[in-house]
């Protein structure tokens, strides 16, 4: 397993980087519904 340089878990890491795009209006917040819908 890859060691990040923070004590930040890799699932809490890919959730702040969809939060900060989504509140940047890089990502549309039903796009990440729809695919949160199919995993």
């Amino acid at each position: 397993m890859a060691v990040n340089n923070s004590n930040v878990p890799q699932s809490e890491r890919i959730y702040q980087e969809l939060k900060e795009a989504i509140l940047s209006g890089e990502i549309a917040p039903s796009t990440v519904l729809s695919q949160n819908e199919l995993a």
